[in-house]
């Protein structure tokens, strides 16, 4: 799921509003940089991250050759290799990177307030892994706040900054922070992509497993009886996220004294796990 979410990451940097900046650059090196930068993807999708580092890298060095480093598109090459380098477990060059393209992004002519947000979120993800709570909730609130004035509250980008600072306080046990800013996802991805969308399902799952850390098994049940529902009829059916609900469903109801229901989801979820080896 963590390199899942890289990629997304990864490509949503990436696809950035490109063209916005094209005046500076030839037409021919902004494409070059674009097919440079989906073959570093592609490679680190199929597991070569150094690989993936030289094109991203490349991609970099053909844009600062025509430009200079000062240039809204190298930002989004330095959060690029930023995310690369965080995937190799590299925090310290990752956290250069994103640094520098946080600032290439503010003292642009016109400030590319997405690049910003992008990387202020990335240095926020990077600080909290390395246990630097205060500055990761500093950035995640920072980011959020730009992608506010970029598209206003109730957008599917500002719905994922806002999932990841409910992620950020569930992980720090501050659970009542956490809450309303999962059920404010709930809402906007269900009205923005309908009610069976796989991020709907994610931000049920979190949600429920909030309730279920606190034993508030009321609460809990029914938010992972709508995820199971949509999970088990979703064409792309993530089994890790499916697995985790049978095992969470059943174990409430084993408290609650349902032991025939919670002997069924055992044997689905064996069942799971058996054709996965």
């Amino acid at each position: 799921m963590k390199k899942q979410t890289l990629i997304l990451l990864f490509i949503a940097v990436i696809c950035l509003s490109a063209s916005c900046y094209s005046k500076d650059l030839k037409t021919s090196t902004l494409i070059e940089w674009s097919k440079l930068n989906a073959k570093s993807v592609l490679f680190y999708k199929q597991g070569d991250p150094e690989l993936a580092m030289a094109v991203a890298q490349n991609a970099l060095q053909i844009v600062v050759d025509e430009v200079g480093y000062n240039h809204p598109v190298v930002a989004k090459s330095m959060n690029n290799i930023g995310l690369l380098y965080k995937s190799m477990g590299r925090y310290e060059d990752a956290e250069k990177n994103y640094t520098f393209a946080l600032t290439i992004a503010k003292l642009a002519e016109e400030q590319d307030i997405e690049s910003m947000a992008a990387s202020m979120n990335n240095l926020a993800v990077l600080y909290s892994l390395q246990g630097k709570y205060k500055e990761a909730e500093s950035y995640y609130k920072q980011s959020l706040s730009l992608k506010i004035k970029l598209f206003g509250t109730n957008h599917i980008s500002v719905a994922l900054c806002v999932l990841n600072i409910a992620d950020f306080y569930y992980k720090q046990g501050q659970y009542e922070q956490a809450e309303p800013l999962y059920q404010h996802v709930i809402e906007v991805r269900e009205r923005k992509l309908g009610p069976t969308h796989p991020l709907v399902t994610e931000a049920l799952k979190k949600l429920a497993d909030l309730y279920n850390t606190q034993n508030q098994d009321a609460k809990a049940e029914p938010l992972y009886k709508r995820s199971l529902e949509i999970l088990e009829k979703s064409p792309s059916q993530n089994n890790k996220d499916l697995l985790s609900v049978l095992d969470n469903l059943s174990s409430i109801y084993k408290k609650t004294n349902r032991a025939e229901d919670a002997a069924r989801l055992e044997n689905q979820a064996a069942s799971i796990r058996s054709n996965q080896k």
